[in-house]
């Protein structure tokens, strides 16, 4: 993978205390999907504890396990500036660190095939990185799967209406 390479292009966002083991194997079939239906995929996220970190070391460590689809998948991290919940995960092209708010519209800006969000709370919640980041995604009309704790997978704009 390298220059000329056209890239499904993946944001990711999800709660910093960690996904259920379902969150994260459907998160994974959605990224294997992209793979399997547009080709080598790039993964934005915000290299956070939890939800990034997790997903992130899983695709690290099936491609030290030489799966075949994962070889074609780029981790572009876009760490915090505040590095206090900072996972400091390997990554295949790192950002420099910005502001919480800058970084997660930069996610956003990149995800631009699409966007999986992973909250904690099954309803939408005006406060918190993950509400934040997914609502942005549904304004500039992305394509937003949102994984939540249970394993459903519903669009972004009908999370977004859950209160």
């Amino acid at each position: 993978m390298g220059r000329g390479v056209t890239y499904y292009e993946i944001g990711i966002t999800g709660t910093g205390d960690g996904a259920t083991k379902r969150q994260l194997l459907i998160a994974l079939d959605l990224v294997k999907k992209a793979y399997l239906e547009h080709g080598p995929v790039r993964i934005h996220e915000g290299d956070c504890i939890g939800f990034d970190a997790e997903l992130t070391s899983e695709v690290l460590r099936w491609r030290a396990h030489e799966n075949f689809w994962v070889s074609q998948v780029m981790i572009c991290g876009h760490p915090p500036l505040n590095d206090s919940k900072r996972a400091h995960v390997h990554c295949d092209v790192e950002m420099p660190p910005a502001p919480y708010l800058v970084r997660d519209s930069t996610i956003v800006q990149h995800g631009e095939d699409l966007v999986i969000a992973a909250p904690k709370s099954l309803k939408y919640a005006v406060r918190g990185g993950t509400n934040y980041t997914t609502k942005l995604s549904v304004r500039a009309e992305r394509n937003v799967q949102v994984v939540l704790s249970t394993g459903t997978i519903i669009s972004g704009a009908d999370f977004v209406e859950r209160r």
